[in-house]
């Protein structure tokens, strides 16, 4: 009704210029207060659907890999980052470390396994067979 200009433009209920402009910018935009408290409103709505949500989440546990799987990762990861302290080809660091992890596995008994997960590289009980072994896959 307002706004329009010319002959639509009526007063009907006498309100001063000012008065009228504040109400046309309310109406249009609604009042700061009701920004407020909508915006107040959603953010509390949200937060209890996130912490119902939430309630009943539980951190679920890591896969657990087969106790030969992890040894073997472990002894991979040693390798690698041992090789790459002294030698720059990288091609030549995974193959070697491969070769190397694949003959000494099969001569793994399970202690030695899950010293070697616990410690992340080779143990001494078997330090003499993964040298021999690295010396072979060169």
């Amino acid at each position: 009704m307002f706004g329009f200009g010319g002959r639509f433009d009526i007063d009907p209920v006498g309100i001063l210029p000012a008065a009228k402009e504040g109400f046309d910018r309310m109406s249009r935009f609604g009042s700061g207060m009701f920004l407020l408290r909508f915006w107040l409103f959603g953010t509390a709505v949200t937060v209890s659907l996130g912490l119902l949500a939430g309630a009943g989440a539980t951190a679920q546990p890591a896969p657990q890999l087969p106790l030969g799987e992890e040894a073997r990762l472990a002894l991979i990861d040693y390798c690698v980052i041992e090789g790459s302290r002294m030698a720059s080809q990288y091609a030549n660091i995974t193959s070697g470390c491969r070769c190397t992890v694949a003959k000494i596995m099969p001569q793994m008994n399970e202690d030695e396994m899950r010293r070697v997960v616990q410690w992340r590289k080779p143990v001494a009980a078997i330090k003499s067979r993964w040298d021999a072994a690295v010396e072979e896959c060169r």
